[in-house]
């Protein structure tokens, strides 16, 4: 099984998006316009990275990381899209035992979509690591696989991408 992990690209400021925005909640806040653009190489980018053998997106269910699935899910031809779907199981907070259990007897690739500190740890978690925290930057992906799936095996870190080089993956 091959698992990726996608932070969101970026968007709007907090600040500003809550002063203008009369009280709609942070799950709202949507990419801004530099990060739909952004989203769109990168998405290409990663795209080229897993030779568009990719089965499912899932995704957290906020604003930002929707767009940014749905980004990633148009760099494909449109008749081998990917599967994609919302999930509460990756809101901020999420449980890595929950994804770990519903990631149990998968063997296709799934991307999963969501929010810092959440991949980093979800990083960390699936591949036993327990040196210091790696950030994902906005945008940024891991690849990581499991000789079988995330129950019954321990996962193998093969690619951990930035933003800059996934644009310029999408660039070729």
């Amino acid at each position: 099984m091959r698992l990726v992990l996608l932070r969101h690209a970026s968007a709007e400021d907090r600040y500003v998006f809550h002063m203008n925005s009369n009280g709609a909640p942070e799950s709202k806040r949507p990419l801004t316009n530099a990060g739909v653009d952004q989203m769109k190489l990168i998405g290409k980018g990663l795209y080229n990275a897993l030779d568009g053998n990719i089965q499912r997106i899932t995704t957290s269910p906020y604003t930002r990381a929707v767009q940014t699935a749905e980004l990633f899910q148009e760099a494909f031809p449109e008749n081998q899209r990917p599967q994609l779907e919302v999930s509460d199981l990756l809101t901020p907070g999420c449980s890595y035992d929950t994804i770990k259990r519903w990631l149990n007897g998968e063997t296709n690739t799934v991307v999963l979509v969501g929010h810092e500190p959440d991949m980093s740890w979800l990083m960390q978690e699936f591949t036993g690591a327990q040196s210091q925290r790696t950030r994902f930057r906005k945008a940024g992906a891991c690849l990581i696989t499991f000789e079988d799936h995330p129950g019954n095996s321990e996962g193998i870190l093969r690619w951990f991408l930035s933003p800059s080089v996934l644009f310029k993956l999408g660039s070729q």
